[in-house]
This record gives structure tokens, C-alpha cells and sequence, in this order.
């Protein structure tokens, strides 16, 4: 494959199994392998059965994930490094980025390949997402911030914080902590 193709379908065991590729579905199967609330068998079964429009065989599994993974990247080898924004949270300045590079709302698309949205995603350049991850960057290297980020940032806390993934006990607990501090 070349970096001017987009994948349709990958072969597992010697056997065709085609992908659902809209970038919808993708954020959506990577909601579930990032949800802290399910166990990891769930979400690794849940996020292949969202992937690939055929049912991925038992012994397939391993090799389905791996593509799977391989796939999110944009056929990129992954490289792990510091998070920095968070597609649920972010998805406004995501999607008001791309849209602006794209000249139309990318929602409107009937479909729009994962790769493709990648590729507007990485043209963005200054923008609300572009901020937020200089922000967060800074904060976390521990980098004076100029004064209109410190007046962007006492404005938007909630926007600039990355929320941790939290379990829905956590969340319950952080807001029943959050209303006896209020009342």
C-alpha cells in the first residue's frame, strides 16, 4: 500500500475482512478502547466488532487489534508521548479546525476516511485545538505561559484541563465531593 491509497480492507489469516473507515466510527471505537469503565476484554472486542464489518475469527484477534492499531495511526508507527488532547473532550475544536481546513463541515459527509480526516486534522495549524495543546505543553513543561494564554486560561480552565478518564464511581464521587463543598 502507498501513502496515496486509503485501506478498505486488510487481510487476517489469509482472509479478506473489510473496515468500516468513517472517521465517526473510528472516534467512536476509540471512545471504547479508551473508556476506563469497561473491562479491557470488552473494549478489545467491542472496538474489533465496530472495525471490521466481518466478524474477526478467535485466532484473528491478536492480528485484527494489531491492524486495528496500526490503522488509527494513519498506517504510522506509534509513538507514545505526553497526552495532549483528548478526541471526546476536544471533538468542537477538532472538528471546527478540520471543518475550516476541509472548507466545509466535515459532518456533513456522507463519509469521510479516517486517513483523510487525519490528514486535514494534521493541516490545521493555528486554530482553538493548536492552542489548547500549546497550553497544555507549556503547563506541563512547566513553560511561562505569555499573558493572553494566562487570560485564555483563567477564562477557560475547564477547556485547557485535560480531564482524566475517570470510572463512572469516580465521577459520582467527584461530584457528590463537588456539591457539599458548594452547599
Amino acid at each position: 500500500m502507498t501513502p496515496y491509497e486509503l485501506p478498505e480492507a486488510t487481510l487476517l489469516l489469509g482472509r479478506k475482512f473489510r473496515l468500516n473507515t468513517d472517521f465517526r466510527r473510528v472516534l467512536t471505537v476509540i471512545g471504547y478502547l479508551q473508556d476506563p469503565e469497561l473491562p479491557a476484554l470488552y473494549r478489545m472486542k467491542t472496538a474489533l466488532a465496530l472495525f471490521y464489518r466481518e466478524e474477526v475469527p478467535k485466532e484473528a484477534e491478536q492480528a485484527a487489534l494489531a491492524y486495528l492499531m496500526w490503522f488509527l495511526s494513519g498506517g504510522q508507527e506509534a509513538s507514545p508521548g505526553p497526552r495532549l488532547m483528548d478526541w471526546q473532550q476536544d471533538a468542537a475544536a477538532i472538528l471546527s479546525d478540520v471543518s475550516r481546513v476541509a472548507g466545509r463541515d466535515v459532518r456533513a459527509d456522507e463519509k469521510l476516511h479516517w486517513w483523510s480526516f487525519l490528514t486535514l486534522y494534521q493541516g490545521v495549524g493555528q486554530g482553538q485545538l493548536s492552542l489548547l495543546v500549546t497550553i497544555r505543553d507549556k503547563l506541563r513543561r512547566g513553560q511561562k505561559l505569555e499573558g493572553w494564554e494566562q487570560r485564555f486560561y483563567r477564562e477557560n480552565p475547564d477547556a485547557v484541563r485535560l480531564r482524566p478518564r475517570e470510572t463512572k464511581q469516580q465521577r459520582e464521587q467527584r461530584l457528590a465531593a463537588e456539591k457539599l463543598l458548594e452547599g
